[in-house]
């Protein structure tokens, strides 16, 4: 990049101050500067009437939404958060590894005659949708039971859910284990 040119006798240039120390120079940079603003031999901006065509900085590389990364350019798969591998089986998704082998041993358990009824992603409501003073409403909160069978041995309704010991621990997940208790007087059972 070369020397920034300024007219003679300029003390402030943009947000930054002019040295007087007998050089061409800037004090310090400026937020005008970093923009490409103020400066003789940088691309004009766009809306300048010396811009080129394709845009005002048609040389300058292409950005995405987060600056720093090019647009187009490969980027790795983000980790899930809990280290799972989504996963298919019988055209059904699961979320992880550990909840398909799940349901392969539920499958076989049905096939023998042990529990009936089996269903899967089963919806519960836990706080029904309600109005606000201000008029607003406020949506309802849910729990989504990965299993739900009727075991026949100990003939009961049956939910189970698909944990990792990290997973039994979060917060939200033991709240909406205890309104299923409070509110259905079903005891989540975690696998």
């Amino acid at each position: 990049m070369g020397a920034i040119r300024y007219a003679e006798g300029t003390t402030d240039f943009g947000t930054a101050r002019v040295s007087d120390c007998g050089h061409n120079r800037i004090a310090a940079p400026s937020r005008d500067f970093d923009r490409g603003e103020g400066m003789a031999d940088a691309p004009p901006r766009r809306g300048d009437a010396t811009a080129p065509e394709g845009g005002a900085h048609a040389q300058a590389p292409a950005y995405g939404p987060f600056m720093g990364k090019k647009a187009g350019a490969s980027s790795k798969p983000k980790t899930p958060k809990y280290r799972n591998r989504k996963c298919q089986a019988d055209g059904k998704h699961f979320d992880s590894e550990k909840e398909r082998t799940r349901y392969f041993e539920l499958m076989a358990r049905l096939r023998r005659g042990e529990i009936a009824d089996l269903r899967l992603q089963v919806r519960y409501v836990l706080i029904d949708r309600g109005l606000r003073d201000d008029g607003t409403t406020e949506r309802a909160s849910h729990y989504v039971a990965d299993f739900v069978y009727f075991d026949k041995q100990r003939k009961r309704l049956t939910v189970e859910d698909v944990k990792s010991e990290i997973t039994k621990k979060n917060p939200t997940y033991v709240l909406k284990r205890k309104l299923m208790l409070s509110r259905y007087g079903i005891s989540v059972t975690e696998i």
